[in-house]
């Protein structure tokens, strides 16, 4: 089994979550898809990601989650995911589940982004989409679509 080092920083401290759990479900999406990483995961409100979204993609607005490829060689994978706390819990308020499940779907997205999957069209999306519920769903994690 590879080395996978996680960290998570909550930067935001207003929606409760396991990190531990969260190191848990993202390892388990990187064990089986590379050998090894260095992850990064910060949990940030709406004002710091709209900063971090202004700042490297020119959007003046916050957005759910980002993710920044650092280092992708053949078999190992440095990035970092930054999630929106405030977004996961206005959806969360929409939803069935709750804002820990929605933070959750959020940091499963951004790893697989950093994997290579992408969302660009229709069909990338409900493939993505289907890859995120399926993972979740291995840990007990039933998300309403």
């Amino acid at each position: 089994m590879g080395r996978f080092y996680i960290e998570v920083a909550d930067r935001h401290g207003g929606l409760s979550f396991d990190g531990l759990a969260l190191k848990r479900i993202l390892r388990s999406v990187l064990a089986e898809a590379i050998g090894s990483a260095e992850l990064s995961v910060a949990v940030v409100g709406d004002a710091e990601m709209q900063q971090i979204n202004r700042t490297f993609l020119g959007r003046d607005h916050p957005t759910d989650v980002m993710a920044f490829p650092y280092s992708t060689e053949e078999d190992h994978l440095e990035g970092e995911v930054v999630i929106n706390a405030d977004e996961a819990l206005r959806q969360a308020a929409q939803r069935s589940h709750g804002a820990e499940d929605e933070l959750q779907l959020y940091a499963v997205h951004g790893v697989l982004h950093l994997l290579g999957y992408d969302d660009a069209d229709v069909e990338q999306r409900k493939r993505m989409h289907e890859r995120e519920l399926s993972i979740l769903a291995a840990w007990g994690r039933a998300l309403d679509s």
